[in-house]
């Protein structure tokens, strides 16, 4: 197993300084995880909020290797029910698996397909 590195941006579509990270790096055994999370917010009550909240069990659960081979499989984030999001979001999610490296921006398309994706959009969108 490769190392996998999935790199997931949640921007406000009206306030493009307001922006959330999530990183997860799942190691070549498939058993350690890496999360690191960053929040950027012109707000200043924002900025001062020291601890950021940990990611849930579900999605942890969701990062495996076979959800990741899934999105790669496709060339870009299907759009199947022919909806927008419609969550106030734009979300850019770039995977990298060995030596294959893709971004997916998601502002336009249904990321409700792929569970470990769902997931990371509702904890942006809660946080």
């Amino acid at each position: 197993m490769e190392k996998i590195k999935l790199e997931f941006y949640a921007n406000l579509c009206f306030n493009y300084q307001s922006n959330m990270v999530v990183v997860l790096t799942l190691d070549e055994t498939g058993k350690n995880y890496t999360v690191k999370h960053e929040f950027t917010f012109t707000d200043e009550l924002s900025e001062n909020q020291k601890e950021k909240p940990s990611l849930p069990k579900r999605v942890l659960a969701a990062f495996t290797e076979n959800a990741i081979n899934k999105i790669l499989s496709k060339d870009e984030i299907p759009n199947e029910s022919g909806m927008s999001v419609l969550d106030g979001f734009s979300y850019k999610i770039k995977i990298t698996k060995g030596n294959i490296c893709k971004e997916y921006f998601a502002d336009d398309a249904n990321i409700e397909t792929y569970p470990l994706l769902r997931y990371l959009a509702s904890w942006c969108r809660r946080q």
